[in-house]
């Protein structure tokens, strides 16, 4: 998506879009596994370009900002783990660190597996969403305790803000939903990272990791589970050193320089490595 374009000027869409490499990935309605037999539901919210002050200037403040994530994350593939072992870690680590990309939903299918296999495993976490705005959070509450169906939740989000990634199809709201569906039916707390109003972008990225380490204090006992566009996390976002809790990293969408090392041969489920402890799921690399 250019930041020019005229659909950019019409419809409200999140900075992660904008920085991501969407023209990579067509949104492709990969329904994930988390919910078998209920319906896929859940998202939150996005904004105009025009509508922030920290969105002037583009695309070179984005592009720089992207960029400095891309270096972060690391330059080379180090070696290769196996999902059990990662798995152990991630609960060892007591935080989470997902890298998202809004609209990929092959990459939103294996978080999802991911998740399910941690709560298969007995581990109790808390959901952190950029997703759900702060303003919402209340609403996002009485569906968890079933004060009002999904339905009931999504109307009232989209009275706030017409983009609501609950319902945009631009992004992949079924997964949202879903994660919504998934805390609900295992009793996971879930909390809002998206600060509404938004702030300029270094100030929302500081509220962030203010909002994480309130939440490491609150939810001690268990694995705080970070879902989180991927270039906040490192670089001159840097969400991940801001809040002062390293945990276990997990990228979304591999950077060109990672990609252009792809792996021939990784048994399905392992993750790969970089130089700068960032992990990255092993299908990502094939035929991204």
């Amino acid at each position: 998506m250019q930041a020019a374009s005229a659909e950019a000027t019409t419809r409200e869409n999140d900075t992660n879009l904008v920085l991501h490499d969407d023209q990579r990935e067509p949104v492709v309605r990969i329904m994930p596994r988390l919910l078998l037999l209920v319906t896929l539901t859940f998202a939150f919210t996005a904004c105009t370009p025009t509508a922030f002050g920290w969105q002037e200037g583009l695309p070179r403040e984005l592009i720089a900002y992207r960029q400095s994530f891309e270096d972060a994350a690391g330059s080379e593939l180090l070696d290769s783990i196996t999902r059990r072992d990662l798995l152990a870690q991630m609960e060892r680590s007591k935080l989470l660190w997902l890298g998202d990309h809004h609209r990929h939903s092959r990459l939103h299918a294996l978080q999802t597996e991911l998740l399910e296999q941690l709560q298969q495993r007995g581990v109790q976490m808390a959901f952190g969403l950029e997703a759900i705005g702060v303003r919402d959070e209340r609403l996002v509450n009485d569906f968890l305790a079933n004060r009002i169906d999904l339905n009931t939740l999504r109307e009232q989000v989209r009275t706030r803000w017409d983009g609501s990634w609950l319902d945009d199809r631009d992004l992949d709201p079924w997964f949202y939903r879903s994660l919504l569906e998934f805390a609900k039916r295992h009793r996971i707390p879930v909390f809002a990272l998206e600060p509404t109003p938004r702030l300029e972008l270094k100030m929302r990225d500081t509220y962030i990791a203010q909002t994480i380490q309130n939440a490491c204090e609150r939810y001690q006992d268990k694995l705080i589970v970070v879902l989180l566009g991927q270039t906040h996390l490192l670089g001159k976002g840097d969400v991940v050193g801001r809040s002062g809790r390293r945990g276990t990293v997990l990228g979304g969408l591999p950077t060109e320089r990672l990609l252009s090392q792809s792996p021939s041969v990784l048994a399905r489920g392992d993750f790969w490595r970089t130089d700068q402890n960032v992990y990255w799921f092993g299908e990502m690399f094939r035929g991204n």
